[in-house]
C-alpha cells in the first residue's frame, strides 16, 4: 500500500490524487489510517486530521467485517483550487442488503428495494452481527454533516446521498453495482 505518488493534471498542483488497492486484513485500518495521516501532514492540508482518518478507518473496517470480498479500492484526492478532500472507497463485495440480511432480525430486507437497505444500514446500531455495533456509518453522516461536507453511498441499484446544504436524498439508479461504494468530500477549512 504505497500512497506517496502524488498526480496533477500539469505543472502547478491543482489536485493530489493516492488511489491503493486494498486487500481484506484486519491491520488494514490502522496501516492506511497512519499512512493517511503522514499524507494529509506533508501536503499541509488544514483540516482535523484525527478526525479524517478515523473515518477513513471506520470505513475500511465496515470493509473487513461486512463485506466478504478480499479486494477493494480506496482513493484520496485533494483538490488545491476548490480546497477539498475527498475520500473514496469501493468493494465488490456482498453490498448493505445481503450483508444485513445475515443477522435474522434483518432477514426482511432481501424482499425490500436496496435503497431501503441502505437507510436501514446508516441507522444507528443496525448491524450484521447479535453484539452491539452498528455505529459506523451513522458516525460518517454526523461527520459529515458536521463538516458541511457531501457524501455518496451506493450498493446495486440504491443510493444515498447528503449535499453540501445538508440535504439527504434516497433513491434508486438504472444500473446495479456489485457491492458498496462511498465517497464523502469536506472543505479544507471549516
Amino acid at each position: 500500500m504505497d500512497m506517496s505518488a502524488p498526480s496533477s493534471n500539469s505543472g502547478a498542483l491543482e489536485y493530489e490524487v493516492h488511489m491503493t488497492d486494498i486487500r481484506n486484513d484486519p491491520g488494514l485500518p490502522e496501516n492506511y489510517s497512519e499512512q493517511l495521516k503522514k499524507l494529509l501532514i506533508n501536503l499541509r492540508i488544514n483540516t482535523d486530521i484525527a478526525g479524517f482518518c478515523e473515518i477513513s478507518s471506520e470505513i475500511l473496517d465496515n470493509f473487513i467485517l461486512h463485506s466478504e470480498e478480499q479486494y477493494g479500492l480506496i482513493a484520496f484526492q485533494y483538490f488545491l483550487q476548490k480546497q477539498k478532500l475527498s475520500l473514496c472507497f469501493g468493494d465488490c463485495g456482498i453490498g448493505f442488503r445481503n450483508s444485513l440480511s445475515k443477522n435474522p432480525s434483518y432477514k426482511y430486507l432481501l424482499d425490500k428495494p436496496s435503497a431501503y437497505s441502505i437507510s436501514e444500514a446508516i441507522k444507528e446500531e443496525i448491524t450484521r452481527f447479535q453484539q452491539q455495533r452498528g455505529s459506523g456509518l451513522a458516525m460518517l453522516i454526523e461527520y459529515v454533516l458536521e463538516n458541511k461536507g457531501e457524501l455518496f453511498i451506493t450498493s446495486e441499484n440504491g443510493y444515498f446521498t447528503i449535499d453540501a446544504n445538508g440535504k439527504p436524498q434516497l433513491g434508486d439508479k438504472k444500473y446495479n453495482l456489485p457491492g458498496v461504494q462511498i465517497e464523502f468530500r469536506i472543505p479544507e477549512n471549516v
